[in-house]
């Protein structure tokens, strides 16, 4: 988020109730000394490209923003910036699946389209993957229907009535309550994202929805890239480098799955590349 922001823009933060050059744009703005955080697109002229919006809070509100400015402008949006977007805008809904391999799983219920992430787990028996998905991108009976036509939903684990009577519709009596939480166990870390983790871009640190993405794309020998930042891929060269000639910084890391730990992971795995 903060490099689409530094590459993307350039960023130019103005004070509230502060005299001088700040008070001056305010006043050309119109804005008021004192205000709920407003973010303004303009472009070179100073015009704004899109309507001004406050009350700009989260990470969701400000990629969805960017992609608009953006769009607005005539200038490409990248699919980084929009699986940020995904990530962190709306509502977010679970699903979970039962299919011969959890791993297979993965791989095809991680590309589809409104899937925010995915964990491989087991409910009794029963090999399963946990998906994350955003109900304004797939719609829950459109990602069961995809499901099913990939062989990834032999059973099918309802989380709620709503989901209960769609799943009988497809599934019949294959449509099952999730248990209580001392029936179901994720696998190891190890065997997340199984494809992913065999290869050196597990040292990369990405997002949960960059992870089920770049997991399904390795195995479908698709552009990887294409879901990651430069940044990101200027780091995972230096990670493929090191992997074949310097295995030993290496040693000992491990990229963490969730995103509040990735910023502290990011600087301790620059200076080991260092």
């Amino acid at each position: 988020m903060v490099e689409a922001i530094e590459t993307l823009f350039v960023p130019l933060l103005i004070h509230n109730n502060s005299k001088g050059y700040d008070e001056q744009i305010l006043k050309q703005y119109g804005e008021p000394a004192w205000n709920n955080p407003v973010v303004r697109y303009v472009d070179k002229a100073g015009t704004d490209v899109i309507p001004r919006q406050d009350r700009m809070w989260t990470t969701g509100q400000t990629a969805l923003r960017m992609m608009m400015a953006l769009d607005a402008a005539g200038k490409p949006v990248p699919e980084y910036l929009r699986l940020t977007a995904q990530e962190n805008y709306g509502r977010k809904a679970k699903a979970t699946f039962a299919m011969g391999c959890y791993w297979e799983g993965e791989v095809k219920l991680g590309g589809i389209s409104g899937v925010l992430a995915t964990e491989a787990g087991w409910i009794g028996s029963k090999e399963v993957v946990n998906v994350t998905f955003n109900p304004a991108i797939v719609k829950y009976e459109k990602l069961l229907q995809i499901a099913r036509s990939m062989d990834c939903a032999s059973t099918v684990f309802t989380h709620n009535v709503q989901q209960m009577a769609v799943a009988k519709r497809y599934v019949g009596a294959e449509a099952v309550e999730l248990p209580s939480l001392d029936q179901r166990r994720p696998v190891k870390y190890s065997e997340q994202k199984y494809h992913l983790r065999r290869t050196p871009l597990r040292y990369l640190p990405m997002t949960p929805i960059q992870l089920a993405k770049v997991n399904s794309a390795l195995v479908r020998r698709q552009n990887y890239g294409r879901f990651l930042s430069p940044q990101q891929i200027e780091l995972a060269k230096k990670i493929q480098l090191a992997a074949k000639e310097a295995p030993q910084k290496l040693e000992g890391l491990a990229a963490p799955d969730d995103a509040e730990n990735l910023v502290a992971y990011f600087v301790k795995l620059q200076e080991r590349l260092e």
